[in-house]
């Protein structure tokens, strides 16, 4: 959280299912919703030429952005999808917040393996009179999750002759580094030549 002359910003991120307002950070698997929310509050000074510029990662599935409780003077922001800007209506000269959310979903895509750090950074330009400000910036920040899985095969005897039966078993289990459930879990075996499947 970031705090500057009269004004301070505010990034969280949270599950879908979550209360708001959510965390600095969160881990999440592959495919996972959350949300993420910026925050700001104006107070005691006038405002003008209000920009929010959200960082976007390209590893997410981004969301349109919904307003989630702005005052009443500010619920006229605009967004530019391409710059990913906020611009806020101005001038601001009472005290008011900004509060939108963005949907976004863990993609599905090589640069999201376990451990990953998906970070997230909302910074704020703007004016006051006679006040020099630095930049305002909040960051939040995604861990990635993934099932790491292992499989043993074998096989109930190595010497065979034409009409036994064999019994194949395989076993899927979690390793040791796994951080998080696996879901719908695909499993395919090819059996050698001149064996026929006879069931599980």
């Amino acid at each position: 959280q970031s705090y500057v002359a009269g004004y301070d910003l505010t990034k969280t991120i949270r599950l879908d299912d979550e209360a708001a307002p959510g965390g600095s950070t969160r881990n999440a698997r592959i495919g996972e919703d959350l949300i993420y929310r910026i925050e700001a509050h104006y107070f005691g000074a006038i405002f003008s030429n209000i920009v929010v510029t959200e960082t976007l990662p390209t590893n997410l599935v981004i969301g349109a952005p919904y307003d989630a409780g702005s005052s009443g003077s500010i619920t006229g922001w605009s967004w530019n999808a391409w710059l990913n800007t906020f611009t806020l209506p101005t001038p601001i000269t009472s005290d008011g917040v900004f509060r939108v959310e963005f949907p976004v979903t863990v993609s599905n895509m090589l640069a999201n393996q376990n451990g990953v750090v998906i970070t997230n950074v909302a910074v704020s330009i703007f004016e006051v009179l006679g006040v020099t400000n630095a930049t305002p910036t909040s960051m939040c920040t995604i861990v990635v999750l993934e099932p790491d899985l292992r499989i043993v095969k074998s096989v109930n005897t190595n010497n065979v002759q034409s009409g036994d039966t064999i019994y194949f078993t395989n076993v899927i289990n979690h390793a040791a580094i796994s951080t998080t459930t696996a879901y719908e879990l695909v499993y395919s075996d090819t059996l050698p030549s001149g064996l026929t499947f006879s069931g599980i």
